[in-house]
């Protein structure tokens, strides 16, 4: 993405290599609390209970491990130097799992006059 970005921009481009994640239009970064004081703002705007903006990757982490993904891909997603940090901060079981796993269990217990299988 930033590789096309700064091909797009040409000798406007103003960040040299560095590959920021929030930056204005020809690669500066911006100040640092900025993209988090936006987010704050657009979540009240919209009338949406807050999270920090940071959770928006243990979210995106979760949600393709739910769909299906491989921690390996989700490690280079997310650009973790381990995929040990992917696994044990950045995902999460989801309700549909937790739902999902309370079935298997069920599949495991004998019939009963209360629980017909």
């Amino acid at each position: 993405m930033w590789d096309e970005e700064k091909e797009h921009r040409g000798t406007l481009w103003r960040s040299g290599e560095n590959e920021y994640i929030f930056h204005r239009e020809f690669g500066e970064p911006l100040y640092p609390g900025t993209p988090s004081n936006r987010w704050s703002k657009l979540l009240k705007e919209s009338g949406l209970r807050h999270i920090r903006l940071h959770d928006l990757r243990h979210t995106s982490g979760s949600l393709l491990f739910e769909a299906g993904e491989d921690i390996k891909s989700i490690q280079e997603c997310l650009r973790h130097s381990d995929s040990m940090i992917t696994a044990n901060i950045y995902v999460h079981v989801t309700r549909k799992e937790k739902k999902q796993i309370a079935y298997q269990f069920d599949r495991f217990a004998p019939a009963s006059p209360i629980r017909p299988q």
